[in-house]
């Protein structure tokens, strides 16, 4: 026989409407949790992991803590990031501490600040 091969850490993913989270690997592996504390009107559009304080971080134009939960924790305040389109890549450098996010509809790209929520559009 073959072995299944099981994901020694834990991910999380957000299903299609993007209202609860997917827990992937771990001692809740299979189970999801609904996201609560989200703006109704906007579910969110990525999310990621932050190692320096394991938060997941999540966005809608507001950007959010995540937690084990599901509960979503508003950082700084809403910010316009524009039409960003119906995909959105969101990825944070941990490296360097900042959060980019790139929309499909415009290609406008900003790197924001996982502490604030402050965005900042980059521009050649």
């Amino acid at each position: 026989p073959v072995p299944v091969a099981t994901l020694e850490e834990t991910a999380y993913a957000l299903t299609v409407e993007s209202t609860a989270l997917v827990v992937l690997g771990g001692p809740d592996d299979g189970r999801w949790f609904a996201v609560t504390g989200l703006n109704a009107e906007s579910p969110l559009l990525g999310l990621d992991y932050r190692p320096s304080d394991g938060l997941a971080l999540g966005g809608d134009g507001q950007l959010y803590t995540l937690g084990r939960g599901g509960a979503a924790t508003p950082v700084g305040t809403p910010q316009a990031y524009g039409d960003l389109g119906e995909g959105v890549a969101f990825d944070l450098n941990p490296q360097l501490d900042a959060l980019r996010v790139v929309g499909t509809a415009d290609g406008r790209n900003f790197v924001t600040d996982p502490a604030t929520g402050v965005p900042t559009e980059y521009t050649r």
